[in-house]
């Protein structure tokens, strides 16, 4: 596992010497547009396993995509390995039907703090949901994109 190698799969050629939002921004939006969040291993009767070799291996060596778990789970190792002050964190998602959160943590995130400020950066939601950039997290109301309130 490498980070030239996951650079390659998803088509960032640029500098990543300068830990800053910019970069952040660029490789956030390269692993968007270039892995898809998807999950035919459970259709197709794969096991899913939680271990980083076999989601590099995955993700990056086969040119699959994979759920949120796998996909965030592969950027957080990303952002620790370029020096990214950088927490992968269990999330609850917002369930319209009952008008609140689920009682689980069902989705994964990246919490990133550069230069004293916190960003949520989920490069596996999906949809129309899905952040385009990393979005900074200000205390208060719950910070704001296209996709909704968080």
């Amino acid at each position: 596992m490498n980070l030239e190698e996951y650079f390659k799969r998803i088509c960032f050629y640029g500098s990543y010497e300068k830990l800053d939002l910019e970069t952040l921004k660029l490789i956030h939006k390269q692993h968007i547009m270039s892995i898809p969040f998807e999950n035919l291993s459970i259709h197709c009767g794969e096991r899913i396993v939680m271990d980083l070799e076999v989601i590099f291996n995955k993700i990056v060596r086969s040119g699959r995509g994979g759920w949120c778990l796998e996909n965030n789970s592969l950027f957080g190792w990303v952002l620790r390995q370029m020096g990214y002050n950088t927490t992968t964190l269990g999330s609850k998602v917002f369930n319209s039907t009952i008008n609140d959160f689920g009682p689980n943590d069902t989705h994964l995130i990246n919490k990133v703090v550069i230069d004293g400020k916190a960003y949520i950066a989920d490069v596996s939601f999906g949809v129309s949901y899905q952040l385009w950039a990393p979005l900074e997290l200000i205390s208060g109301d719950g910070p704001t994109s296209g996709s909704g309130v968080f």
